[in-house]
């Protein structure tokens, strides 16, 4: 058991390695300059720029600037937001409410799907029970930011239950 558990704990280091990669690709390889855009349409002195550049490590090749992310992120030095705080400052500070929003969201949906799957299970091939797997299927296979866009859309724009942000 102890060999199969330390096993796929080693199977995920190539799994974080390769995401990180990827997503650190991803951003890297976006359009513009992060420097300028932290300016807006301020012109940005060239000294300034290199400062900058320097203090995020934007002035190393790619693959240098991803190992010393790595290196950050297992020793926790995340460095410094473009606000000056230290990520990790930021991160412990708003982590406890984080995980009561999870909690939240988690107890809600145990509620939620455990009531529906037992009412679903009690009349198996009715109209419930075919609801209940179509709606199912469809909050697994569409994204959230979408759910999250139509939402606001509804309740925000067209009821005005909530201000849209």
């Amino acid at each position: 058991m102890w060999w199969y558990v330390g096993k796929r704990i080693l199977q995920t280091i190539p799994v974080i390695l390769g995401a990180t990669f990827l997503i650190y690709a991803l951003v890297f390889l976006r359009p513009g300059d992060p420097i300028v855009g932290l300016f807006g349409d301020k012109p940005v002195n060239e000294a300034v720029r290199a400062q900058i550049a320097a203090q995020y490590n934007l002035d190393k090749p790619f693959v240098v600037q991803w190992l010393l992310f790595l290196k950050g992120a297992v020793t926790l030095d995340l460095g410094l937001s473009y606000s000056g705080r230290p990520v990790i400052d930021m991160i412990v500070q708003t982590f406890p409410v984080t995980i009561k929003l999870a909690l939240m969201a988690l107890f809600i949906e145990m509620v939620l799907g455990i009531t529906a799957g037992t009412i679903a299970g009690l009349r198996r091939g009715q109209l419930f029970d075919s609801t209940m797997l179509v709606t199912s299927l469809l909050v697994i296979a569409v994204p959230i930011f979408v759910f999250g866009f139509v939402f606001q859309f509804i309740f925000g724009v067209k009821l005005g239950w909530f201000p849209p942000t």
